[in-house]
């Protein structure tokens, strides 16, 4: 039988535990690359529909402010009633803007700690 010197033994295990090492820093590397895509991904979706839903509200409040101009027969008190619904909503967002910081923050810090195993659940309040 082949005895293995102490020396022998140690050279191994220091082979072993570089390739541990470089292997995990591999998978990190690897899975930091892949939640980096995916909220990427995610974030241009959300960009994408920020983005139509800011072109349907604007054409909508120019719909209402040519609506209202006709109905009151003043298109400036139409479209300043339609300028007034926006800084209102303008005050509204302002009002609301930390419960929705917060949300938003919770929201990302969840999808960059959960584990890909883990399974999506949607919840909706009810």
């Amino acid at each position: 039988m082949d005895e293995k010197t102490v020396t022998s033994l140690f050279e191994d295990m220091k082979s072993d535990i570089s390739s541990f090492v470089k292997s995990n820093i591999e998978i990190a590397k690897l899975e930091t690359f892949e939640k980096a895509s995916k909220a990427t991904a995610t974030t241009s979706i959300y960009l994408l529909l920020f983005g139509l839903l800011y072109l349907i509200i604007t054409l909508a409040f120019i719909t209402l402010g040519f609506y209202l101009g006709h109905v009151l027969d003043s298109y400036w008190e139409g479209f300043g009633i339609a300028t007034l619904g926006v800084v209102f909503m303008a005050i509204v967002l302002l009002i609301v803007k930390k419960p929705i910081k917060s949300y938003i923050t919770n929201s990302i810090v969840k999808f960059l700690m959960r584990n890909e195993d883990e399974e999506i659940i949607y919840k909706t309040k009810s």
